[in-house]
């Protein structure tokens, strides 16, 4: 898939840093003080330039398009050789113009995100000019980086080219990568919204400017152009559209962190946020504090790096409630504090041990027996239920087989009947204080073979049925059994082989995914 082009994100001259972009992907709908209106236009690069074929913006223009967004750079190194044509000509024609960046996320994040910023801000020149937009940061791709680091250099990009240009930029996506790779709309909700959504989907619910096609056809532009209308009030147009005008930028500490959760371990616990609208600067890092501070002196408050997004104390009394803190901060000043929805109980250590039968005739009832104990002091765990599931071996969907209790020792006994190779997983859901446990024993299962003779034949059948399995006739000899005959089982599991001197023999099947080798008894002719 080709970048996409992030073009106008037409909202009033800057989001208030308060307000929160939504994240579900739901229609929006023109109000009817706007609805018969349509500003719209294409979003160009250098694909719209077939073998270096020029765009015709007065024809543009003269099919009433009030805008044209055109890429400017990618990463540090790209520039887009036909921006410096068409970034002049859309506004010779009369259009607002407007540029865009194609990011490259990468590590260091601070130090990549500036890079980009500088080298697209010194292609683009001087945007506070009349007829033209924000700039604006297109954002479709992680660079491997990790949902915080990611969301941070987001940041730090949009506030770098605002310190660079004087002008609030604003951000194109699509949903997926709004929804799931970024999935935090507050870290970026001072930045207005622009989303592509095609075939029958729609924006998100806070978007201003939504791209609905990879596939107009625009006088002047050599085949198929995205295309994008505003779904904001139009008088805002003419307010981004003017670079002269003045957007507002108080200086402003960070936000209130996001989806921020506690998660209990063993004498541990590990907080982990989201980042929170970073205000007019880069968050510099996070205060994750713990109460009450009865753990390590180093444990009771913790100052995180910018790109970590959680942080594990350790030293921790378990069974004894915890609650947190988290705070972000920037060089203006610290945030909002977020915490948990809840406090947080570390875990005693549990343990599950269990035996089985290793192997099994078909048809068999194997018990499963288990012991659930405190893996520090030993106790067992009596009267806590413990799940039993089964799966095929070999396959990765398990099935709930049912429940069961501990007895005063902690053990339990689940009768699994053979049907074929299978797993039982033994489980502890764990409780307040109590760390969840499990373990699983694997049953190998043999299917039931027949051996007979006849005048003529050996003959058996094999027990489930299957067709098409390879059988041996085995021979033992000089003590050990040796391999005389092979054959396969018929459609309803039948063998046969040509009978043969007296001697002892047995039928051996070959193991296929849903059970072991199986072998007959010994038959002496």
């Amino acid at each position: 898939m080709r970048p996409r082009l992030p073009a106008l994100l037409l909202l009033a001259p800057v989001l208030a840093a308060s307000t929160v972009l939504g994240t579900a992907a739901t229609a929006v709908t023109a109000t009817p003080a706007y609805a018969a209106v349509t500003i719209d236009g294409p979003d160009v690069s250098s694909y719209q330039h077939p073998d270096g074929a020029s765009i015709n913006w007065t024809k543009v223009a003269a099919e009433g398009h009030e805008f044209a967004i055109v890429k400017a750079t990618e990463g540090t190194t790209y520039v887009n050789k036909y921006f410096a044509a068409d970034y002049s000509g859309i506004r010779k024609a009369g259009m607002v113009r407007g540029s865009y960046h194609f990011a490259r996320p990468a590590y260091p994040v601070g130090k990549t995100a500036l890079a980009q910023a500088k080298f697209y801000v010194s292609h683009i020149g001087n945007t506070a000019t009349t007829k033209t937009l924000p700039p604006a940061l297109d954002l479709e791709v992680d660079g491997g980086l990790s949902r915080t680091a990611l969301i941070t250099w987001a940041q730090n990009f949009l506030i770098d080219v605002r310190n660079l240009t004087g002008r609030t930029p604003m951000i194109y996506t699509y949903p997926w990568f709004w929804q799931v790779a970024l999935g935090d709309a507050p870290a970026l909700n001072r930045y207005p919204l622009w989303m592509a959504a095609y075939h029958g989907s729609t924006p998100d619910a806070g978007a201003t400017l939504w791209q609905y096609t990879a596939g107009a056809k625009v006088s002047g532009i050599k085949g198929l152009v995205d295309m994008s209308k505003l779904l904001a009030d139009p008088a805002t147009f003419d307010a981004l559209a003017d670079g002269t005008v003045a957007t507002p930028w108080p200086p402003a500490a960070p936000g209130r962190p996001v989806a921020v959760k506690a998660a209990p371990g063993v004498g541990s616990a590990t907080v982990s946020w989201l980042p929170p609208d970073a205000g007019t600067s880069g968050i510099t890092g996070y205060t994750v504090t713990i109460a009450p501070a009865d753990a390590s002196a180093t444990a009771r408050s913790a100052s995180i790096g910018p790109m970590t997004g959680k942080a594990t104390f350790t030293g921790l009394t378990n069974g004894a409630p915890y609650s947190f803190t988290v705070q972000a901060r920037n060089s203006v000043g610290r945030g909002v504090v977020a915490t948990p929805a809840a406090t947080v109980v570390p875990q005693n250590p549990t343990s599950f041990a269990a035996s089985a039968p290793s192997v099994m005739s078909y048809g068999a009832v194997a018990r499963v027996h288990g012991v659930l104990r405190r893996a520090d002091t030993h106790a067992p765990l009596a009267t806590v239920p413990v799940t039993v599931f089964t799966r095929q071996r070999g396959t990765s969907t398990w099935h709930r087989l049912g429940s069961t209790t501990t007895d005063a020792a902690g053990a339990v006994n689940v009768p699994v009947t053979a049907s074929h190779n299978l797993d039982v997983r033994l489980n502890y859901a764990g409780a307040t204080g109590m760390q969840p446990a499990s373990v699983v024993k694997t049953i190998w299962v043999r299917r039931l073979l027949s051996l007979k003779a006849s005048a003529t034949r050996f003959y058996g059948r094999g027990t489930p049925l299957i067709g098409g399995v390879q059988v041996n006739l085995q021979h033992y000899t000089g003590g050990s059994w040796h391999i005389v005959a092979r054959t396969k089982t018929g459609r309803y599991g039948w063998y046969s082989f040509a009978r043969r001197p007296a001697a002892h023999y047995r039928a051996v099947i070959a193991p296929t995914r849903a059970f072991s080798r199986g072998y007959s008894p010994t038959l002496t002719v």
